[in-house]
């Protein structure tokens, strides 16, 4: 049985999926992905974003890993073609509305954004701020964008 509480052993075999998931992060770009790409990457997400949002006894902590460890290993199952792709089914599996960049807009400080992420996703992973900033300048509207700042500066100033 999983327990809700994360003792030290698990912290560290989460920081090491955690690690493990994005090693090739830095040489990443989202060039070459096509809007027919994203539409299949967000069905495909559907199923992920289900299991991450039940309300079952795992901490979402864990359920994050778990959905990390499954997209990694199932790469070629689930017709991935490289490693933006893979990060591109984790943000839409786990954070579709891009919560973790409108944290990051609206805090101040680290820890204050560490503390909102980890009450949403269960985990701070300052990666998936960096792949949502990336897909919103690369993929959204100018006016989606304006939509998400606007979300942002209402929070700001608590309009």
């Amino acid at each position: 049985m999983i327990l809700h509480n994360i003792n030290n052993q698990n912290k560290k075999n989460i920081n090491y999926d955690i690690k493990n998931f994005y090693k090739n992060i830095k040489v990443t770009n989202f060039k070459g992905i096509t809007a027919k790409k994203i539409l299949e990457i967000r069905i495909l997400s559907k199923h992920f974003n289900n299991y991450f949002n039940n309300d079952d006894i795992l901490d979402k902590t864990i359920k994050y890993t778990i959905i990390m460890n499954n997209i990694k290993s199932r790469k070629n199952q689930l017709k991935l073609n490289n490693e933006a792709e893979k990060y591109i089914l984790l943000m839409y599996s786990v954070d579709p509305t891009f919560e973790a960049f409108k944290i990051y807009g609206e805090c101040n400080k680290i820890d204050e954004i560490k503390e909102k992420m980890k009450k949403y996703l269960g985990i701070y992973d300052q990666n998936l701020i960096l792949i949502e900033k990336h897909f919103i300048k690369s993929f959204l509207s100018e006016k989606k964008q304006n939509e998400i700042n606007e979300e942002i500066e209402n929070r700001i100033y608590k309009i």
